[in-house]
C-alpha cells in the first residue's frame, strides 16, 4: 500500500492535492487527473452543499473535505479530479433523483402519521 492511500484511510478529511478531491485515489484505470477550473471549482462546491443538505451517505467523506478545504474566494485552487469522479458527483440527474426520493420519503411518512388512528382514552 502506497504513503498516499495510508494517509486517506487514517484520516478521511485528509487532502493529498496530487490525488482526486472526490476519491483521493490515483488508482482509475483510463482515467487521466485533470486540474479544476474555477468555474469547475463552483459547480463542486454547489453539488457537495446539495448533497450534504440531502444527506448523501455514499459521498459523506468527499463532501465534509470539499466543503472544508475548497473555499469560493479562493483563487489559488490547485485541486485535481477524475472526470468520472467529477461526472457521478456533479450529476444534476443524480442529485434530482436523491431529492426525489427525500420528497416521497417525507410524504409517506406524514401519510403514516395521519392515518394513525386518534388516540382516545378509556371510560372508566
Amino acid at each position: 500500500m502506497d504513503d498516499d492511500s495510508v494517509v486517506a484511510i487514517r484520516c478521511p478529511n485528509a487532502l493529498n492535492r496530487n490525488l482526486c478531491i472526490i476519491c483521493q485515489s490515483n488508482r482509475k484505470k483510463n482515467d487521466q487527473l485533470s486540474s479544476i477550473k474555477t468555474s469547475g471549482k463552483e459547480t463542486l462546491l454547489l453539488r457537495a452543499e446539495e448533497r450534504k443538505a440531502l444527506y448523501d451517505c455514499q459521498y459523506s467523506i468527499a463532501i465534509s473535505r470539499i466543503l472544508n478545504t475548497i473555499k469560493p474566494d479562493d483563487e489559488d485552487c490547485d485541486f485535481v479530479y477524475h472526470r468520472t469522479c467529477y461526472s457521478l458527483f456533479t450529476s444534476k440527474e443524480k442529485i434530482e433523483r436523491m431529492k426525489t426520493k427525500v420528497a416521497d420519503a417525507k410524504k409517506k411518512t406524514t401519510d403514516e402519521k395521519s392515518k394513525a388512528p386518534p388516540v382516545t382514552r378509556s371510560k372508566t
